[in-house]
């Protein structure tokens, strides 16, 4: 990289960070920002080297290649490039047999994603990471700001759900599709809650709905077909109770009629989503994952089948696989130990959430909390259905994990936890 796209990318993005920081900001808020931050950016920058180093370079440096495969092809035949991003239509033999993943519409998405900032970048992996990191960064920075002005008295829960936990700050950095994936869905909800609760900012709430959908959709489109239909069904419920109210009864059931004729409407968004299709891919890439998982603890699923029997029989142990494991001990190795130090945490958090939730119920609307639960169930199933593999579920369980938290961490003696945790942040701040 030469000296002037290093100077280039080097005002770019702090140009990016100083529009976030200027942006209103609620005062509780401040004190986080810039710890926040660089901890992600140096996040994004560990799991890069980590992969380069000692991953064998993995799905991210692969995305990478592939994106500077496509940049040079846009200056080499331009028109052909053009024509292609366009129709989607490959113009050449060469092209189209050197694309690796043009069957996978969603790694494909992020070798597109990737070549576009290689025209800012010039191609400099590192740099791609940081701009990656920056927008997971700026979507959960976004959703914790809407948090804090709607609901203030859950604000440490989102805080540390959110831009915090240390597993949710690691495994959505980098160039990886949980960066993008994370980033969008919790943009998707600051979106949904500002366009509810705040009137002064509709068109920028419409506005970051529409971006965050699209990428949610072109990331993960099986979870964006659980989320959607559950933040709108959340949505509508609100808008409507504003003026006409309901018993919590009716209300409750109205809720489950929107989800079931939205989540109809959903199943349309996409070939893929048919009970057969879906039941088939999901146990084939299971099956795949088992095959390949040398380690002595996985996610064991004997005999299951492409059928509703056979799922529902199986789904305790794949959604609390995918909540809990790997335990604290169950593979011996640091990674694999520190993953299960945390999950440990998680566990206890979800025990004492559980069991003292009479004593202080979530402090946000029960559609609210129903719709973040429900989605963090079906995405843990899918990735205990579809994953063998305990470290790739480490991963992947970042797509739901920030929303269970925050759910969890206001719930009972927790939210009693998170009062003098904030109380001390304050006066730190202060002093």
């Amino acid at each position: 990289m030469n000296l002037l796209y290093g100077l280039a990318n080097v005002l770019l993005l702090s140009g990016l960070i100083y529009l976030i920081w200027r942006q209103p900001n609620p005062a509780f808020l401040k004190m986080f920002y810039w710890p926040a931050l660089i901890l992600k950016l140096w996040a994004g920058l560990l799991v890069g080297w980590l992969y380069q180093h000692y991953l064998s370079g993995g799905d991210t440096f692969v995305y990478q290649k592939q994106a500077d495969i496509l940049s040079a092809y846009a200056l080499q035949e331009p028109k052909s490039y053009l024509h292609f991003i366009l129709t989607g239509e490959y113009p050449s033999e060469y092209l189209y047999g050197i694309m690796k993943y043009r069957g996978y519409s969603n790694s494909f998405f992020m070798v597109l994603l990737l070549h576009f900032l290689n025209f800012i970048t010039h191609n400099h992996y590192y740099i791609n990471c940081l701009y990656f990191s920056l927008f997971s960064f700026w979507g959960c920075w976004q959703l914790t700001k809407a948090i804090t002005s709607i609901f203030p008295v859950t604000q440490m829960a989102a805080v540390l759900a959110f831009l915090f936990f240390p597993s949710v700050v690691f495994w959505s950095s980098g160039v990886l599709k949980e960066s993008i994936l994370v980033g969008s869905s919790a943009l998707l909800l600051a979106g949904v809650l500002q366009f509810i609760y705040l009137p002064g900012s509709k068109w920028g709430a419409l506005l970051k709905i529409a971006v965050a959908a699209y990428f949610c959709f072109k990331i993960r489109f099986y979870f964006a077909v659980a989320y959607f239909p559950l933040l709108a069904s959340f949505a509508l419920l609100q808008l409507i109770s504003r003026k006409k109210h309901f018993a919590e009864s009716k209300k409750l059931f109205l809720y489950a009629g929107a989800i079931l004729v939205l989540g109809i409407v959903a199943s349309f968004l996409h070939e893929a989503i048919t009970p057969a299709y879906f039941f088939k891919e999901m146990i084939k890439s299971y099956d795949i994952s088992r095959a390949t998982t040398s380690r002595e603890a996985f996610i064991d699923l004997p005999d299951l089948q492409p059928t509703y029997q056979s799922l529902i029989y199986y789904a305790p142990k794949a959604i609390s696989s995918a909540i809990f494991r790997p335990f604290l001990g169950e593979i011996n190795t640091p990674e694999y130990g520190l993953a299960g130090l945390e999950n440990l945490l998680i566990f206890v958090i979800a025990v004492l959430a559980l069991f003292t939730f009479r004593q202080n119920k979530p402090a946000i609307p029960l559609t609210l909390v129903l719709s973040l639960l429900i989605y963090s169930l079906v995405v843990a199933a899918l990735i205990g259905f579809s994953t063998a593999n305990l470290g790739s579920v480490s991963r992947y369980k970042i797509a739901f994990m920030p929303f269970l938290l925050y759910i969890w961490l206001q719930t009972g003696v927790n939210q009693k936890i998170m009062l003098p945790i904030e109380n001390w942040l304050i006066r730190q701040f202060k002093a």
